[in-house]
């Protein structure tokens, strides 16, 4: 059995290339809102027995690119995680992309997350 991964900040998921990097590009207020589902997902912020958190994000707010993101982290024994969707050939084709093509180890500092 693999051991399970720890899984990182926001800020070194998005430098590491776990979360699309296009983001990278984005406006800080865009991200915000992105990071805060992401604290509450992976960091289990406000993670309380019976509390249902329901996040009212627009279209273009980053729903896609943090589950895509998400996908490649459960993928990679970081957090396990239920999705739904309606096309699992795009979402096989965001994680293999990943897999496939990691974030160079020379591209990220030392101690950080490294894609295996």
């Amino acid at each position: 059995m693999k051991k399970r991964k720890t899984a990182p900040s926001f800020e070194m998921a998005l430098k590491t290339g776990i979360l699309p990097g296009y983001m990278q590009c984005w406006s800080q207020e865009r991200l915000q809102a992105v990071k805060e589902l992401y604290k509450v997902i992976v960091e289990k912020q406000d993670a309380d027995l019976g509390k249902i958190i329901v996040a009212g994000v627009p279209c273009g707010g980053g729903k896609s690119s943090l589950l895509k993101g998400l996908a490649v982290m459960a993928a990679e024994r970081m957090l396990s995680l239920v999705m739904m969707t309606d096309n699992n050939q795009r979402l096989h084709d965001d994680i293999e992309d990943y897999l496939l093509f990691p974030v160079p180890a020379d591209q990220i500092g030392r101690n950080q997350l490294i894609p295996q």
